[in-house]
């Protein structure tokens, strides 16, 4: 199963899968310099703290999916993290996305692939 991302407007749309929200508050007051240096990816700081908040999406997993910065460090901490380019939400984000136990595959062009390890999900 695929699943088309969109920008989230309301609480109730965050729980579905595939949407989409910025996080402004991550750049802002006194954690601002902790994600900065611990968080977020040289890549986003490179290509799109300029231009936009840290984005991010609902991916397959759990009861209502899990939560996940495409513009964050990678989980071994590999300062680059994912590139991401298109314009939210129709976005392409690469190397693959690996929520170990979870969830693994891709997002192009706006749309959530299905597990790469043929996990299935009832949403």
């Amino acid at each position: 199963m695929a699943w088309k991302c969109f920008m989230a407007e309301t609480s109730e749309d965050r729980k579905k899968i595939g949407a989409m929200r910025f996080a402004p508050h991550v750049l802002e007051g006194g954690h601002r310099d902790y994600h900065l240096n611990h968080f977020l990816s040289d890549e986003y700081k490179e290509q799109w703290m300029e231009s936009r908040a840290p984005l991010w999406v609902n991916l397959p997993g759990g009861e209502f999916g899990i939560p996940f910065c495409v513009d964050s460090k990678t989980s071994d901490q590999d300062a680059k993290g994912w590139t991401v380019t298109g314009e939210p939400p129709n976005i392409t984000v690469d190397p693959s996305i690996n929520i170990e136990g979870y969830w693994h595959g891709w997002i192009k062009n706006g749309v959530i692939t299905a597990d790469v390890d043929g996990r299935k999900f009832d949403y």
